[in-house]
């Protein structure tokens, strides 16, 4: 089964995720928070929730199963979820420079 590993503000609003194949990769909550600290220690993502501001020493960490068995099965849906990441996070930025404006 597919798993997703997810790095939540304690509002939940989710910082970082990945699926991974237990069977083929291992990740875990260890993994991510290994990975979270490379990616905002190398600038590429802000040490807090771009939602709610929530700092990086308050973020935690989840591992779950989810319904698929694969990743090919999985890939549509996380595709979807991505692109409708894409567009909110492209709302927010318009609406904060409105906000400024």
């Amino acid at each position: 089964m597919i798993h997703l590993a997810q790095c939540l503000c304690p509002a939940r609003h989710c910082i970082v995720a990945a699926a991974y194949d237990p069977a083929t990769r291992t990740l875990g909550v260890e993994g991510l928070r290994a990975e979270v600290a490379r990616i905002v220690d190398s600038g590429n993502v802000d040490p807090w929730c771009g939602l709610c501001g929530a700092k990086r020493d308050s973020w935690t960490y989840e591992d779950g199963v989810t319904r698929w068995k694969t990743i090919e099965e999985a890939r549509p849906f996380l595709e979807e979820l991505e692109a409708a990441q894409q567009r909110a996070a492209l709302a927010l930025r318009a609406r904060r420079a409105a906000e400024r404006n």
